[in-house]
């Protein structure tokens, strides 16, 4: 891997979301997500399966996105690109220099 990014390369802006646990008036805990970051990024897909979940189709596609290096980026946060989420799978500090991050996420997109 190499830890150069081309600006023209990072035309994806996305939003890196935090989870936060609150609770409502009742006291009941809900859940919402908090856009914490928004940075410029490279998408790339490469691959994906299809699986039938007691007849329901859902779809999940693996992404691959590279980014300047953002302190704190964790697998529990979540991405969203053009109203679409992304799990992050795994978050990799490219060459450990604090320059880049790969990481790799999944869409999951069910139908009936």
């Amino acid at each position: 891997m190499t830890v150069c990014l081309q600006a023209g390369d990072l035309r994806h802006v996305i939003s890196i979301q935090q989870n936060r646990r609150t609770f409502d008036a009742n006291g009941d805990p809900t859940t919402s997500w908090t856009t914490i970051a928004t940075r410029r990024a490279e998408i790339k897909p490469f691959g994906g399966v299809e699986q039938d979940n007691t007849g329901k189709y859902a779809g999940v596609t693996h992404i691959r996105m590279r980014l300047r290096y953002y302190a704190g980026l964790t697998p529990a946060q979540r991405i969203v690109h053009d109203s679409r989420n992304f799990e992050i799978v795994s978050v990799v500090n490219v060459e450990e220099m604090n320059v880049a991050h790969e990481i790799v996420c999944r869409e999951i997109v069910t139908g009936g």
